[in-house]
């Protein structure tokens, strides 16, 4: 389980976390235990059976342990490949092997442990510690170690401790092995990924957070980014962002005239509350990664009046009293969407903390026509259910390059539209929708991530 959650994580900042990598996650994890139980079973008619084991967990481990290396210098390669292609292929490089090779062993524990005599009862006990041990690594690792020390530092470590738990409770050392496990571990952490621009560098809840600076034609730029891709672009020559869809919102702000309490889901760097706060605006801002309420706070000089609760933008909506006079959904992560937040019932609990001439502003992705526009068709036809109305600002007439501004008021006579689907807490369909859209952005991404090599 500590593979599949640090493999993803290694994918997502070329291919994304949408559905195709975790489909293609969820098949190979499956596909390479499949195998591994049955290539297992066939090694285990073999003699010196614990030989075999011990030579089939240091292959495990050395494949462990090449992880970081492969999705450092191998995977960004393969992305030039067709996208489906691409995903299903890296995802094989970085968790088919090693998932196999472990799932070998439980057929090799079985035959050791029971010796012929009460398989059923030995084969339960085997596959119940293994799942539990899947458990307890899944929460060590991801509670843990990979907040605090990163994915590397997670599977480097799981490696060494399987190989030498292995060598003590064996007692059998095949050299050869042992060196080609160290030579693994060597060139994984020793892997030439430093980055002279980069000013902090962690992994959060979402994944890696980087605060990165350049120098663009004498102008400072620094950059916030989570699994490489931008969350906030500031000028701190300038003092500006160069985020278009930050202007848009402040634009309308600002024509609206009404001064109250703005509620903001999703702080990023705090640009958009730096901004309203100078305006005399109250800003309460929900952030779920502590990790960007620090970036924020030590790297984009967060405004000290910003008042930050560290919580999911849904369990905070469920539980708020308050009233705001703005409430801005930025959670767009690249091209995840926030489904759970933006269901009917969400939009319906928003009804009861916005005031009555209130306005909620949402920022998209560009794309709202023909079949790749469904999400946001979805989406609009989701706030009309709500009793929202819906006005539509566009950062660029090119929507494969284009933000969406949703601009909603409260209005008792919209209706929504009865041939279009409505997202809601049981029937999330809003990244269903969205999927080719997502698709496209992350190809888009790619295509401009391949031409700055």
């Amino acid at each position: 389980m500590a593979i599949e959650l640090c493999g993803a994580r290694l994918l997502s900042p070329i291919y994304g976390t949408s559905l195709y990598v975790w489909s293609s996650v969820l098949a190979l994890t499956l596909a390479g235990l499949a195998t591994g139980y049955f290539f297992g079973a066939f090694l285990s008619l073999k003699e010196n059976t614990k030989k075999v084991l011990q030579n089939v967990i240091a292959l495990a481990c050395i494949c462990i342990a090449l992880i970081p290396f492969l999705a450092h210098y191998i995977i960004p390669r393969i992305s030039y490949l067709n996208f489906n292609f691409a995903v299903i292929l890296s995802t094989a490089l970085l968790i088919f092997l090693p998932l196999a090779c472990l799932g070998c062993t439980s057929p090799l524990f079985i035959k050791i442990i029971s010796n012929n005599v009460n398989a059923g009862k030995y084969s339960g006990t085997v596959y119940g510690v293994s799942t539990l041990g899947g458990i307890l690594s899944t929460f060590i690792s991801g509670f843990f170690i990979i907040p605090n020390f990163g994915f590397n530092v997670t599977i480097i470590s799981f490696s060494l401790f399987l190989y030498f738990v292995t060598i003590l409770t064996l007692k059998q050392i095949n050299w050869f092995l042992l060196l080609v496990f160290v030579f693994a571990i060597y060139i994984s952490v020793f892997i030439s990924n430093k980055n002279s621009n980069l000013l902090f560098s962690k992994n959060g809840l979402n994944g890696t957070v980087n605060v990165a600076e350049y120098q663009v034609s004498n102008q400072t730029i620094r950059l916030l980014s989570i699994n490489n891709i931008i969350q906030t672009e500031y000028n701190l020559t300038t003092k500006t962002s160069s985020s278009n869809y930050l202007k848009l919102i402040e634009n309308e702000v600002e024509e609206d005239s009404l001064k109250g309490k703005v509620l903001i889901l999703g702080l990023g760097g705090g640009i958009l509350s730096n901004i309203l706060i100078n305006k005399g605006y109250e800003v309460k801002a929900i952030e779920f990664d502590k990790t960007i309420i620090d970036c924020a706070k030590n790297y984009f000089n967060l405004n000290s009046k910003t008042v930050v609760i560290e919580d999911d933008a849904r369990n905070y909506i469920n539980k708020c009293d308050e009233k705001f006079q703005y409430i801005i959904f930025d959670l767009f992560k690249s091209e995840e969407c926030p489904s759970h937040v933006v269901t009917i019932e969400s939009l319906n609990k928003i009804k009861n903390i916005i005031n009555p001439n209130g306005k909620v502003f949402v920022n998209w992705h560009g794309y709202y026509k023909n079949e790749i526009g469904k999400g946001t068709l979805t989406l609009i036809n989701t706030f009309k259910a709500a009793g929202f109305d819906v006005n539509l600002k566009s950062t660029s007439l090119n929507e494969a390059h284009s933000n969406l501004v949703f601009k909603c008021n409260l209005n008792d006579k919209i209706k929504a539209n009865p041939y279009f689907e409505i997202n809601s807490d049981n029937f999330q369909i809003l990244e269903k929708q969205n999927a080719l859209a997502s698709l496209q952005w992350r190809k888009n991404y790619l295509n401009y991530y391949q031409s700055n090599k």
